[in-house]
C-alpha cells in the first residue's frame, strides 16, 4: 500500500495561487521569500479553503519554510497531511522557522520542536524610531546624511550598475558563498512588491536595504541590508532608523529584522534536547568561523527592540538523527556542502591578517615586549631559541649508536650512567624526521615565548620543562613500576625517551598564559598524546604532558609570585 502511496503525485498549488495566500495569510516574516524560484506548494484535499505550504525536497527529507499559510481551521490539517505524505514517500518532515504559537499547535500533531534562535521586531505604534538611540548615525545624519525610498524600475543605468557593484562587493566580503533556502540574497527578485531604501551622502548611495511585506501583520522585514565595505560608521543604522520611521509614516505597524540563529536559547524548561541545545549555545558563543552568530544577534539588539519571539525547527519523526542534519545542510548550502564548506575555509584564510589575530587573542594583564624593530632585533630577541636550534643540531649529527643508547632517558641508563642522562636526552634524536619535527616546534613555540617573554623567562621554562619531566615521568612510571616487576622486565626495559619535545612543549605550556584561550592547545595535545599512549602502549610519553604542567607553571610562577617589595 505504501508502495502505492509513494508513486501517487502529490497535491499542489501554483505560483500564482499561493501568492495570492501569502497575501490574505502571511503572518510569518519569511512568508513573502517562498515566492522565490526553487519551492514547491504543498496542499490538500481535506483543506475546506485553499491552504499551502512551501518546501522544498532534499535527498532525506521535506523541508518546509516557515509555516503553513493557510486558515485556522486548515493549518493543523495542512501539516499533518505534509508529514505523512513525506513519510508515504520515505522522507522525514522538516518544518522551519516557525512561531512559538504555531509550535504549540505542531507538538498535538506529533511533532517536536528544536529552537534555533530569536527573531527581534518592533511594534511601530509603541517604538519611536529616533536617531538619539545610536549616536553614529546621529552624527552622520548630522554631515547631511539622508535615506530615500526609491523604486529599483526607476533607477538610471548608472545607479543600478552602482548597487549592482555593491551587492557584489557585499557578497564577496562574506564568510562563505550565498547560502540557500530562506537566506539568499536577491534583492531585486520580486521587486514589484518590495519596499526600497538607502543612504546618501554627498551624493553617494552608502547602504541600501530591500524590505517584503509581512502582510498579516501590516509589517515589513528587513530582509537584504547591503552596504559598502568603506561605508562610514553609522550607514547602516541610520538606514535602518530612518527606514522604520518612514514605514511608520506609511501605516506600517510591525518591522521584523529576521531570525538571529541560534540566539536566546537560554531558558527552556523541558527542552527535548538539552545537550544538543547546550552544543547550539556554545556555537552561538564561540563557533564565528563561517557565520557570525553572536555580533548579528547584538546588532539587532543595538536598536532596543520591541521583543523577540523565538523561532523553532519542527520536525517528525519526534528523535533528531543524522539525515535530520544532512537534510538541513543540503537545504541551506545550496552550492553543495563541500563547495560551501570550503569557500568557508578559502575565504577564512584571504582575510586572516596574523597582527589582528594576535591583538585579539593575547590576554591584557600582562605586559609583553613590544614588537621589534626590523629583522636584526628580532634575532637578537631570540637568542636562546637560535642557540637551542644549534645546540640540538650540533648533538645530532655527533651523536652515534652507542651514545643514544647510553644517555637515553630509560631504566638501564639511569643505572648507568645517572643525573648525565637527564642532562643530554634532550639534545639527541633517533633520525632526521625527529629532528626536523622538534626544531620547528622550537622556533614555533619557544620563539614565540621569547619573542613575548624575553630570553631569562624562556630558558627557566624550557630548562625546567626539559630536565624535570623526564625525572617526573620517571617518579611516576619507572620506581613504582620496578617496585612491583623485576627489574630485568621487559616492560621497563624497553622504556626510553630523547628529544628537544619535552623542552618544546614546556615552551608551550608557558606560552599558553599570554592567550586569552591558551588552555585549548594544551588540552588537544594531551589528548592526542592520551591516544597515542593508549594505541601503542608507550606509557614514557606521558613525559610530554608533564613537560606542558612544568613549563605552564613556571610562567605562572614567575609572573605572578609575590614581589618583595
Amino acid at each position: 500500500m505504501s508502495d502505492i502511496i509513494s508513486q501517487l503525485p502529490v497535491e499542489e498549488l501554483d505560483k500564482a495561487t499561493f501568492s495570492e495566500l501569502v497575501d490574505r495569510y502571511g503572518q510569518n516574516s519569511n512568508c513573502f521569500l517562498v515566492l522565490y524560484e526553487g519551492y514547491r506548494y504543498f496542499t490538500s484535499v481535506r483543506c475546506e479553503r485553499a491552504a499551502g505550504l512551501a518546501y522544498v525536497e532534499s535527498r532525506y527529507a521535506w523541508v518546509a519554510a516557515t509555516e503553513p499559510v493557510a486558515a485556522a481551521g486548515d493549518w493543523a490539517i495542512l501539516l499533518q497531511e505534509f508529514a505523512r505524505a513525506a513519510a508515504a514517500r520515505g522522507k522525514l518532515a522538516l518544518c522551519l522557522p516557525m512561531g512559538e504559537s504555531g509550535v504549540r499547535r505542531a507538538r498535538e500533531l506529533g511533532y517536536e520542536a528544536l529552537k534555533i534562535g530569536g527573531e527581534p521586531y518592533f511594534w511601530l505604534d509603541e517604538y519611536d524610531p529616533d536617531l538619539e538611540r545610536i549616536s553614529t548615525a546621529k552624527r552622520l545624519h548630522a554631515k547631511g546624511a539622508m535615506v530615500r525610498e526609491f523604486v529599483p524600475s526607476k533607477l538610471t543605468g548608472l545607479e543600478r550598475a552602482e548597487l549592482d557593484l555593491m551587492v557584489e562587493e557585499w557578497l564577496a566580503s562574506r564568510k562563505m558563498t550565498s547560502l540557500g533556502f530562506l537566506n539568499r540574497v536577491e534583492p531585486w527578485t520580486e521587486s514589484a512588491r518590495k519596499k526600497y531604501f538607502r543612504v546618501i551622502l554627498q551624493g553617494r548611495t552608502l547602504a541600501f536595504l530591500a524590505t517584503v511585506p509581512v502582510p498579516a501583520r501590516n509589517g515589513w522585514y528587513f530582509v537584504d541590508l547591503i552596504r559598502w565595505q568603506d561605508s562610514p560608521p553609522g550607514s547602516v543604522e541610520l538606514l535602518m532608523l530612518e527606514s522604520m520611521r518612514l514605514l511608520k509614516q506609511q501605516g506600517a505597524k510591525y518591522i521584523s529584522l529576521g531570525v538571529a540563529p541560534l540566539s536566546d536559547l537560554g531558558n527552556q524548561p523541558g527542552c527535548s534536547h538539552p545537550s544538543l541545545n547546550r552544543i547550539l549555545q556554545l556555537t552561538y558563543e564561540n563557533g564565528n568561523l563561517l557565520y557570525n552568530f553572536k555580533s548579528l544577534h547584538q546588532f539587532k539588539l543595538k536598536f532596543h527592540p520591541s521583543g523577540a519571539e523565538g523561532a523553532y525547527l519542527i520536525f517528525t519523526p519526534q528523535r533528531l538523527g543524522l539525515r535530520h542534519g544532512m537534510a538541513l545542510l543540503h537545504t541551506f548550502l545550496g552550492a553543495g556542502v563541500s563547495r560551501t564548506l570550503w569557500s568557508g575555509v578559502e575565504r577564512a584564510f584571504a582575510r586572516f591578517r596574523p597582527g589582528d589575530w594576535l591583538r585579539e587573542s593575547l590576554v591584557t594583564t600582562i605586559v609583553m615586549r613590544p614588537p621589534a624593530r626590523g629583522l636584526s632585533q628580532t634575532l637578537g630577541r631570540l637568542r636562546v631559541t637560535l642557540g637551542l636550534f644549534c645546540l640540538n643540531l650540533f648533538c645530532y649529527f655527533y651523536s652515534t649508536e652507542p651514545v643514544l643508547s647510553q644517555f637515553a632517558f630509560s631504566l638501564p641508563s639511569l643505572r648507568e650512567s645517572g643525573i648525565s642522562v637527564v642532562v643530554f636526552s634532550p639534545f639527541l634524536h633517533w633520525n632526521e624526521l625527529h629532528l626536523v619535527t622538534n626544531l620547528v616546534s622550537l622556533l614555533l613555540f619557544c620563539g614565540s615565548l621569547e619573542y613575548f617573554a624575553g630570553s631569562r623567562f624562556t630558558g627557566w621554562v624550557y630548562g625546567i620543562g626539559a630536565f624535570g619531566s623526564n625525572l617526573l615521568t620517571s617518579l611516576v612510571i619507572f620506581f613504582p613500576l620496578a617496585s612491583i616487576y623485576p627489574a630485568t622486565n621487559p616492560l621497563l626495559e624497553s622504556l626510553s625517551d630523547v628529544g628537544a619535545s619535552v623542552g618544546v612543549l614546556a615552551g608551550l605550556g608557558g606560552l599558553s598564559v599570554f592567550f586569552r584561550r591558551g588552555q585549548w592547545p594544551l588540552i588537544a595535545v594531551t589528548l592526542g598524546i592520551a591516544f597515542y599512549t593508549a594505541a601503542t602502549g608507550d606509557l614514557f610519553a606521558i613525559n610530554h604532558i608533564f613537560a606542558m604542567i612544568l613549563g605552564n607553571l613556571t610562567a605562572r610562577w614567575i609572573l605572578f609570585r609575590p614581589r618583595r617589595r
